[in-house]
């Protein structure tokens, strides 16, 4: 299955960093909602922190509400945003 990883430019942080990165696993680890991508694991060892989703392949919501092109009427993004 094809994943979406989130890896930390920056692994150098500060213990604080760390956990706070950590309670951002956890909490993501909780959610389950339609309209929420699907949390499948993350890496919490040190130099490679990072987070795995599911692959979105049409791209970010941002991407697509900033999209002019896109179908999608001023209302539908409104609703999205």
């Amino acid at each position: 299955k094809e994943v979406a990883i989130k890896k930390l430019f920056k692994q150098e942080l500060k213990p604080e960093s760390v956990a706070e990165f950590k309670r951002e696993v956890e909490i993501c680890s909780r959610l389950n909602h339609p309209n929420v991508l699907l949390f499948m694991g993350a890496c919490t060892k040190p130099n490679e922190l990072s987070i795995v989703t599911e692959l979105m392949p049409k791209g970010n919501l941002e991407k697509l509400l900033r999209d002019k092109t896109a179908p999608l009427s001023l209302r539908k993004r409104m609703l999205w945003a």
